[in-house]
């Protein structure tokens, strides 16, 4: 099983969703917007503020607010963005290169 330490996991909590958010933001509707943002939001207030416990993360009712968030996220998003293979890609590939660059900066 992969082992991070807490303050690790915290720096990472929201690393991926900001590389998508910068990648592809052009691409999103208002609502997959206000959705994402929401969601970045709510996800990095819980990281910053609770403990990463797995039963204490459960019963926090901090943590039921991060789920509506990710429903909220993923239901906007749903049939409502790639079309196309080609798209999926080309955007994968976007996305990754971001991922890299902000990569680069954080170790510098």
């Amino acid at each position: 099983m992969f082992q991070c330490t807490e303050s690790s996991l915290k720096r990472r909590c929201t690393y991926v969703l900001d590389g998508f958010i910068d990648a592809f933001q052009s691409t999103f509707s208002a609502q997959q917007t206000s959705a994402v943002i929401c969601f970045r939001d709510e996800l990095e207030k819980f990281c910053n503020i609770t403990s990463w416990e797995p039963a204490e993360v459960l019963v926090d009712p901090q943590w039921v607010e991060v789920r509506h968030r990710a429903a909220d996220f993923v239901q906007a998003f749903s049939d409502r963005w790639l079309t196309s293979t080609e798209g999926a890609r080309k955007l994968l590939d976007q996305w990754m290169q971001a991922c890299a660059e902000k990569s680069k900066q954080l170790k510098s």
